[in-house]
């Protein structure tokens, strides 16, 4: 409890020295309402309502970005690809070398699976571009590689077949 309370008072002390030369709003909340019934949680919640959230700023920006991935993803699909994407959550493309198919899941990590003649998954595969795109720009950026660039593709990617991992959940 004596820790809890030292603790907000540095984080206040921390917050009022930063934004000492804020506007006169955040200097009032600082000064005349910390600390006078109200929980650190409430307070920052006030101070950041004048300033703006920045967890919130990013979250709001992370999810537009995976809306437009989504949306751009969209836009270059066939309509059975998006029929597929729609009902499952994947799609299918063809490699552009081997005419062999793949599956790719919505996601990032392990979302590639090499299909069989029969559709049946015989491998996973891990392969992505660099950065941290939105799902649907990594989806779209592994459906091109392996439609344009199938053999650079598989020689990086990671490979596990399918007896050695459990099968996917379908939605």
């Amino acid at each position: 409890m004596i820790e809890t309370y030292f603790n907000e008072i540095r984080i206040r002390e921390r917050v009022h020295h930063h934004l000492r030369h804020r506007s006169r709003e955040i200097i009032y909340l600082v000064n005349n309402e910390a600390g006078h019934g109200h929980s650190m949680s409430n307070w920052l919640r006030r101070i950041f309502t004048v300033i703006g959230d920045p967890v919130a700023q990013a979250h709001l920006t992370i999810r537009e970005a995976q809306v437009r991935g989504v949306q751009l993803l969209k836009e270059n699909l066939s309509s059975a690809q998006r029929d597929q994407y729609e009902d499952g959550g994947y799609i299918e493309v063809v490699g552009g070398q081997t005419g062999k198919r793949y599956r790719i899941h919505l996601g990032r990590l392990m979302n590639v699976q090499l299909l069989d003649s029969k559709g049946k998954p015989v491998a996973t595969l891990c392969f992505m571009p660099r950065g941290r795109l939105a799902d649907g720009d990594v989806m779209l950026a592994q459906k091109l590689a392996l439609e344009l660039f199938e053999a650079d593709a598989i020689k990086v990617a990671n490979k596990i077949h399918t007896e050695l991992r459990p099968q996917r959940r379908h939605r």
